[in-house]
C-alpha cells in the first residue's frame, strides 16, 4: 500500500525566498501561527487542509505543488528589478506582489517573440543622458527626443514613449489579474532594463493622472536609471528623487512658456469653478485641473493656498471607482499592454511562430473570437 505523501518543507521555503517574505509575514497574511508555521518547515507536523489551501493561496500555487520531491528547477526567480522594488516597499501586498511578477514575464514573452520574429534582434533603448539637477532642460530635451506636440494626453504620451522601446503597461480596471489590488495604493512603477525596460500605470477615470505618472516614471528611468515604484503620495513627497521626477513630468507636460498665456486675472474666487476657469487651456494640452494648477504655483503665478483649497473641494466630491467594462473584451490587451506588445504577439501569430490559442493566451487568454476582432480593430485603428 503507497504511503501519502508528505509536505516538502524546502518547497515552502522556496516560495517564501521566492516571494522574498518571511515567517512573520506568512503568519500575519494567511492567519497560520508561527509555531504552527515552524512545525510545518521543520517537518515536525502535516498541515491541515485549511492550512494547505491558505498556502497555496497565498503563494498562487497547486496544491499538489508542495508535495513535489525535488525544488523547481533554476534559480529564485527574483529579478534584481524586483527586489528592488520590493526593498522600496517592505509591505507590498503578496497580491501585488504577483503583479509584479506578472509584468516581468509578459515582458520576458515579448523579448522571446522578438528574437523568434528576428533572430538579430537587439534593440536596446538608447536612453539620453539628461541632468538630474536641471530637470526642466531635461524636459525639454526629452519632448524634443519624445517629439511631443502642443497636446499631449495619455494615449499620444504612451505611444511616443513605446516609440523609443520602452514598453508601457497600464493596469486594467475590472476585478482581474492585470488590476492594481484596490487594497494597494500604487500609481505606478518602473522596472529599468538595458532592453525595454517597463513602465506600468495605474488605471484612473481621468486619463490626464495616468498621463502625469507616466512623465513621472520615465522622469525615474530618464535622471535616475534606476527600477522605482511610487504610492499615490509621491506628488507630496519631500524625496528629492520624487521631487526631481515631479518636477521633470510637469515640465514636460506643461512648459514653462505655456503658462503666461493663462489668464490669471480672470481667476474665479470658489473653487468649484477652478475647473470652468481652467478647461481652455486643460483641453487644449490634454492635462488635468490640478496639475495646471500645480504648475501655476511652481511657476510664482498663484499661491499655494489655491491648491489647498482646491485640494479641499475635491476631496468633498464623490468619487467614481474605475471598475472597467467587458463589453470591449477584445480591446483590453492593446489597453493593458499598448501597441508594441500587442502588434508583436500579433506578428508572431502571422508568421506562424506562435498558434492562435498561443497567441490568444499571451494576451491576457482573450478568446479566440476575441483574437479575430482584435485583428480587424487593429487593421482599422
Amino acid at each position: 500500500m503507497e504511503a501519502n505523501p508528505k509536505l516538502n518543507p524546502a518547497i515552502v521555503k522556496w516560495c517564501m525566498l521566492d516571494r522574498n517574505v518571511g515567517l512573520l509575514e506568512v503568519s500575519r497574511d494567511t492567519g497560520i501561527s508561527e509555531s504552527g508555521l515552524s512545525d510545518l518547515l521543520s517537518g515536525k507536523k502535516e498541515p491541515s487542509y485549511a492550512q494547505l489551501k491558505k498556502l497555496s493561496q497565498y503563494f498562487n500555487r497547486g496544491v499538489l505543488f508542495f508535495y513535489e520531491p525535488e525544488l523547481p528547477i533554476g534559480s529564485i526567480t527574483q529579478t534584481p528589478q524586483y527586489r528592488t522594488i520590493t526593498n522600496q516597499s517592505p509591505s507590498l501586498t503578496p497580491k501585488f506582489k504577483d503583479f509584479l511578477k506578472r509584468v516581468e514575464d509578459q515582458r520576458q514573452i515579448f523579448l522571446s517573440l522578438r528574437e523568434e520574429i528576428d533572430p538579430d534582434f537587439a534593440n536596446p533603448a538608447v536612453l539620453p543622458n539628461f541632468s538630474q539637477k536641471d530637470t526642466q532642460q531635461a524636459a525639454e530635451l526629452a519632448r524634443s527626443w519624445l517629439g511631443l506636440g502642443k497636446h499631449c494626453d495619455f494615449e499620444l504620451l504612451r505611444s511616443a514613449v513605446e516609440s523609443k522601446h520602452i514598453l508601457v503597461f497600464r493596469s486594467n480596471g475590472y476585478n482581474g489579474k492585470w488590476k492594481v489590488p484596490k487594497d494597494d495604493p500604487i500609481e505606478g512603477f518602473v522596472l529599468t532594463y538595458d532592453l525595454y525596460p517597463v513602465i506600468v500605470v495605474k488605471k484612473h477615470n481621468n486619463p490626464a493622472r495616468q498621463a502625469f505618472t507616466l512623465a513621472h516614471e520615465l522622469g525615474h528611468l530618464l535622471l535616475h536609471r534606476e527600477s522605482f515604484i511610487d504610492e499615490d503620495t509621491y506628488l507630496d513627497s519631500n524625496n528629492t528623487i520624487e521631487i526631481q521626477a515631479n518636477e521633470f513630468a510637469g515640465h514636460l507636460l506643461i512648459p514653462s512658456t505655456w503658462l503666461s498665456s493663462v489668464d490669471i486675472h480672470s481667476m474665479p474666487s470658489s473653487p468649484s469653478e477652478y475647473q470652468s476657469w481652467l478647461y481652455k487651456y486643460t483641453k487644449e494640452w490634454g492635462i488635468s485641473t490640478e496639475m495646471l494648477i500645480r504648475r501655476l504655483i511652481d511657476a510664482g503665478y498663484i499661491s499655494r493656498d489655491i491648491y489647498i483649497s482646491y485640494r479641499e473641494y475635491i476631496n468633498t466630491l464623490p468619487k467614481n471607482a474605475s471598475s472597467g467594462s467587458r463589453e470591449y473584451r477584445h480591446r483590453e490587451p492593446r489597453h493593458v499592454f499598448g501597441e508594441t506588445y500587442v502588434h508583436t504577439v500579433m506578428e508572431a501569430m502571422h508568421e506562424q511562430i506562435i498558434s492562435a490559442p498561443k497567441a490568444s493566451k499571451f494576451l491576457d487568454n482573450i478568446k479566440i473570437s476575441d483574437l479575430r476582432k482584435l485583428e480587424k480593430h487593429l487593421a482599422s485603428a
